[in-house]
């Protein structure tokens, strides 16, 4: 959750944003609300996991994100959801290029698209390579 956050730029901390299990043969934390991130305005509402805060990183994650190039993430993220206007309704359809790269909400006749700019991109991109170069120069410890 804290790559996550990191690397998204959260910028919403406030307390009912992250949500942890009570199971305790499997903790795990939830982020669930990440709509201030990315390059929104900054907020009132706190920055603190914008930050890495824990001491160690999983390795198998790190090792994960040294396999993802920026073309891999603008395949990925340029565009996750497309809706078509039909009868008057949005209809959830496959995904065709993106309508436009400098805009996370496109619209084009009857289709309305979702999805990451290309600059937001290129800021996790940079985030990532940063995250990654704090690993290997050990300022960033692994388990």
């Amino acid at each position: 959750m804290n790559i996550l956050s990191y690397l998204i730029k959260h910028k919403d901390s406030n307390v009912g944003n992250f949500l942890i299990s009570t199971d305790p043969k499997n903790p795990r934390v939830f982020a669930v609300d990440n709509s201030l991130a990315f390059s929104s305005l900054e907020s009132n509402r706190g920055t603190a996991w914008q930050k890495v805060r824990v001491k160690r990183l999983p390795k198998k994650t790190i090792e994960r994100l040294k396999l993802i190039n920026k073309t891999d993430l603008e395949d990925a993220l340029s565009v996750v959801a497309q809706f078509e206007v039909q009868n008057r309704q949005l209809v959830s359809v496959d995904f065709t290029e993106n309508l436009n790269e400098k805009k996370g909400i496109r619209r084009s006749d009857r289709i309305i698209q979702f999805g990451i700019t290309k600059r937001e991109i290129g800021n996790v991109f940079k985030r990532m390579q940063n995250l990654i170069k704090k690993v290997e120069s050990g300022k960033i410890k692994t388990f």
